[in-house]
Parts: structure tokens; sequence; C-alpha cells
């Protein structure tokens, strides 16, 4: 019996190995390259505790809450920091996140030696740290509640198969944030990286000789030249420019996606789509001066969340990351929405402030204007929405014992009634219905403001 392989099969064979070197030598490239600059390159000192946004969407109850309409009840969730370069998403996630037990891998050790030097600097001394590829995320031997993989997917050759290798060690109910570059937004960038890639800058990992070039080439340019107005501005304005310079124009590995490949590479890897992390900025009725045409409204009613996010990309291609959250495809579908909500589900309701605005400075504010009997502004503590949250300061009062956790909305309720004793109008005493739908407008329009956290019954 023959057991040679045929000469197809021997072909096969071939090509595979061909492609397991090929991406060995990218990883290697890869790897090298944060070796000579780690990413990012923010001071070992700078502290994000008072980036509050920043936390906002590296708090994993944001987008579980978002996927599952309920507050995760775990004290010690396990998450895992992919890429995590130089430490600054890993410390984000360890300030959002207390007592959160966190593992933090990448594939430069220097990354990860500053990694860990920057989570001791700031007392976070418990987290876990290894050198480690996408691809052997099973040898740690733990299953995850919260994944993170900021700027790394795009560098892969195949971002299925590392969006797989996480999924693989997520558990059931767990949540992946990544994403991949915008290729309409980066496109002048992607135009001029193949420009120098043609001319030999990429032939290897681009020191600072390649780097001083790239700089002379777009400077030699006239300023009439379209590419030249397009990527090089940005660099002058850089506080790094080192830094973006690697980032941006002698980037190993960059590609762009739109986000029906987006959608795609997802479906690929078993995932599903929770949510952009920035969705607010992707509201397409703010892209237009005033109300917009009765047609657009009808369109937009009809599309799916994919093809809504796909036509705001090619209107307004502004944001560089397509930034996303993801879970289980196997994954029930998600519980109603508040504004699907029956009388008996708001008569059994939790409600909560989002931890990032339960903080000390948050309660002494809003002390001081109910002191002064005057309004609550409650967006420059935490500029989640675009518009203005003014709380008058009776509204305001009623949500004063969120600062103690939890509270049903009865207890809302029974302030409002407290503080709201009369009818302005009529001067006649205020019901307790008039109040309990008083509470449901409040805490309704706060909850979709991202504010508070509604929660009812299963």
């Amino acid at each position: 019996m023959n057991d040679r392989p045929s000469d197809l099969e021997q072909a096969n064979l071939e090509q595979v190995a061909e492609a397991l070197e090929r991406q060995s030598d990218f990883i290697d490239k890869v790897r090298e390259q944060f070796e000579f600059e780690p990413y990012p390159h923010i001071p070992i000192e700078r502290s994000p505790q008072a980036e509050h946004l920043l936390l906002y969407a590296h708090n994993w109850i944001t987008p579980y809450y978002l996927q599952y309409r309920q507050v995760p009840a775990l004290e010690r969730p396990r998450m895992l920091d992919v890429g995590c370069g130089s430490g600054y998403t890993t410390l984000c996630l360890a300030y959002a996140n207390p007592g959160a037990e966190i593992v933090a891998i990448d594939i430069s050790p220097k990354s990860v030696e500053l990694a860990q030097q920057r989570l001791q600097y700031h007392g976070f001394s418990q987290v876990e740290f290894h050198v480690l590829s996408i691809e052997d995320l099973s040898q740690l031997g733990v299953d995850f509640d919260y994944i993170n993989c900021d700027e790394v997917l795009y560098l892969l050759e195949d971002p299925v198969q590392g969006l797989a290798s996480m999924k693989a060690v997520l558990k059931p109910q767990g949540i992946v944030r990544a994403n991949l570059h915008n290729a309409l937004q980066r496109s002048p960038y992607f135009r001029i990286q193949n420009i120098l890639k043609n001319m030999g800058f990429l032939n290897s990992n681009p020191q600072e000789e390649e780097m001083l070039n790239a700089v002379k080439f777009l400077l030699s340019l006239d300023n009439t030249v379209e590419i030249k107005g397009r990527v090089f501005p940005a660099f002058l304005n850089a506080p790094n420019k080192k830094e973006f310079i690697l980032a941006n124009y002698l980037l190993q590995g960059d590609k762009g996606y739109s986000v029906p490949e987006c959608f795609r590479i997802l479906d690929q890897a078993g995932l599903q789509f929770v949510n952009m992390v920035n969705w607010r900025s992707w509201n397409i009725l703010s892209l237009f001066r005033s109300t917009p045409p009765d047609r657009i409204v009808q369109y937009l009613a009809t599309l799916t969340i994919e093809q809504y996010l796909h036509f705001y990309e090619q209107l307004n291609p502004i944001h560089r990351l397509l930034d996303f959250w993801a879970c289980s495809s196997e994954v029930s579908p998600r519980p109603k929405l508040i504004l699907e909500w029956t009388q008996r589900d708001w008569e059994v309701a939790k409600v909560q402030f989002h931890p990032q605005l339960n903080r000390p400075a948050v309660k002494e504010a809003l002390l001081e204007s109910l002191k002064n009997m005057q309004p609550f502004l409650l967006t420059p503590h935490f500029p989640l929405s675009q518009e203005q949250i003014i709380l008058d300061c009776l509204t305001a009062a009623c949500l004063l014992p969120l600062f103690d956790g939890e509270q049903s909305i009865w207890t809302i309720v029974q302030r409002w009634q407290q503080v709201n004793i009369l009818d302005l109008v009529t001067l006649e005493l205020n019901s307790a219905q008039k109040a309990f739908e008083s509470v449901q407008k409040i805490l309704s329009r706060l909850e979709h403001s991202g504010y508070l956290l509604l929660t009812t019954a299963p």
C-alpha cells in the first residue's frame, strides 16, 4: 500500500507550510516593531482615574447591561487584556472594575515589562502578565467574563482566527471588546503605507532612519499634493511624533475594514454584535442640520443595525476605529427594552447609578445644588450625552438615595411625593399615580442617556 501523499496533497501541504512560515515571519515583524516602540507611549505615572468616559467604556457592566439588561452579580469577574502593550488599557480595566481578577498578555516582552511596572506603580500588583500570542490563549487554562482587545485585531492576518481564539476562552455570557481600523476613514494612511512599502521602507522593521526618511519624503512633496494634505497635518500636531509615524505611516500589518466586513468576521468567529463602544457618535439623525426629510426617517426605520452603521460610515467616515462589543452567538435574544416594559415590569423595577457616576464628587455637587436650590447640571460630571442633562433641584433630590446603592422604584416614587407634595397648578395633593408616572419619565430619560441602570425581574 502506497502511503505517500499524492501530488495534489503534497502541493496542499507545501502551501500550508508556506502560509505558516509567512504568519510566523509576520508575527515576528509585529513583535519587533513593538519591542522597538511599545504602544501606547503614555507616562507611567499618568492615571485614568479622572477619565470617566474612558473608564465607562472599560467597565464591563456597560456592555453587559446593554446586552442582558441586567447588572452582573459577580464581585470578582475574570478579565483578559489581549495585546496589553505598555499597560494603559490594563490599568483602565483595573480602575474601572475594582476587585476584578485581571490577566494581560502581549507578544512583546518589553511591552509586558513596561505594563507590569505601570500596574505596580499604581498599586495593582495582583495583575497577572504573560508573554503570549492570541493563538495560544488556551494555554492560560482559564475562561473569562470579559476580554478586552484594543488596537490589535486589525494587525492580525486573520481577525476571524483571533476572535475565535478569544471566544474559545470566553464564558457563556461573556463579553468581548475589540476593534478594527475603518477602511474609509484610514484610506489616506493605507495609501501612504503602500507607497512607503513599495519604496522599501517596510522590508524590515522601521528604525530611526526610516522614520526620518519617511518624514523627509512627505516634506519634500508640494503642498498642493492631495496625499500630503490628508496625512501630514495630523503628524505636525501629534504630541509624540515618533509614535505617530510608526502607528500611521509605517505600521506593520495595518489593514482596514467596513462595517459589513466587521459583521461577517464576527459571524465567522461565532460571535454576535452587541453595540459600538462609542454608539452615541453613530447617530445618523445628528448629521442633519434640521429635522431630516420623512423619506429618510422612513428609510432608517427599515434598516438592520448593520445596515444603519454602514449607512453612517458611508455618510460620515470620521471614526478611525470600528470599536465594538460582542458576545457569543449562542446567547439567547436580548430582553425587552425599557420602552417595551409592562406596568408589572415597572412595579418590580430596580434602579442604580452607573458605577462611573456614583462618585463622592458627584454627590457633593448634587448636595450643593440642593442646598442652594439650584438646578443640577449632570453632564459636566459625566458627559455621556451630547445634550445637556439638567435636573431641577426637586428631581435631583429624588435621586439622592441612589448614591447608597440599588433602590426599588418605589423608593424613588415615595421620595418624589415627599418633595412634590402639591400640584403647582391646582394646589391639590399629587397622587401616587402621578408620582409613579413622573418617576417613570425621569428614569427612562436618564437610562437612555446611560446614567442609570434599570432592571426588572427576568
